[in-house]
């Protein structure tokens, strides 16, 4: 049996929210771990250390389209928005350092 695209695509923007999550992990500790001149131009060093999160767009276009599947084999539409909603939240969460909030 074939596992339904709107549960791929839930999964898949699952694993990228969960990898975003540790990515920003990882710059505040980077971020704590510094001295005070790194941290007043910190935003070049998070663009030149973790700008490979940028990759992870790839897994949301294709989140994006394994929904368009789905609404082409007339899937549940409740799965289908839940998908929607964690692909939004997972590529909005690319864009969005929420690392500052933590500091």
């Amino acid at each position: 049996m074939l596992i339904k695209s709107s549960t791929s695509s839930a999964s898949l923007s699952l694993i990228v929210l969960i990898c975003v999550i540790i990515i920003n992990y990882n710059i505040l500790d980077n971020y704590n771990n510094s001295d005070g001149k790194t941290k007043a131009f910190y935003d070049a060093v998070v663009f030149s250390k973790f700008s490979f999160k940028y990759y992870l767009l790839i897994f949301s276009i294709v989140s994006l389209i394994l929904i368009r599947v789905g609404f082409r084999n007339n899937e549940k539409i409740l799965s289908l928005r839940l998908s929607i909603i964690l692909v939004i939240i997972s590529t909005v969460s690319i864009f969005f350092s929420f690392w500052k909030l933590f500091i």
